[in-house]
């Protein structure tokens, strides 16, 4: 096993940033000392981001040999996002060690295909999931048909 992807909704419940980043760390963490190297995220606001920062936060702290690799839908998705958001999103670019796109512009069905192309590419899924529906919770049922080992936090955490 050497690389791992992410999934998880774009809104999180407020409140939650700090024990779910934690527990995001406490996770990455032990799949590097397992021997993962490869990080791969969609870049989406939420937990993607959180997760994107807490692998760039591991690999110049602590785990030099790991890379984040943003498999981004397409590259203007940033484009209609708060100022704030666009901030970070440009910051996880720049220090991603690899970014690929899944189309070189907005169609129907992009993330989902964006999906789909992590999980083919992983041995490993951790996700943030509180839904039956939605992109996430198909990604998830995806990655189980692949019989990809899951770990989805929000199991681990309280309800907020």
């Amino acid at each position: 096993m050497k690389t791992c992807f992410f999934s998880g909704h774009r809104v999180l419940p407020e409140g939650i940033d700090r024990s779910l980043s934690t527990l995001l760390r406490e996770r990455i963490s032990d799949l590097c000392e397992s021997g993962v190297t490869e990080f791969i995220c969609g870049g989406a606001m939420g937990f993607d981001r959180m997760a994107a920062e807490a692998v760039l936060h591991l690999r110049d702290c602590w785990y030099p040999q790991i890379k984040l690799i943003l498999l981004l839908p397409y590259p203007d998705q940033s484009e209609h996002w708060p100022a704030p958001e666009q901030v970070a999103y440009r910051e996880i670019l720049r220090q991603a060690d690899q970014v690929h796109y899944t189309a070189e512009a907005y169609f129907p069905g992009c993330f989902h295909l964006r999906n789909q192309q992590m999980a083919d590419r992983s041995d490993c899924l951790i996700c943030y999931c509180r839904e039956d529906s939605g992109g996430t919770a198909e990604t998830i049922k995806y990655a189980k048909k692949k019989g990809l080992p899951i770990a989805n936090l929000a199991e681990l955490i309280p309800e907020y």
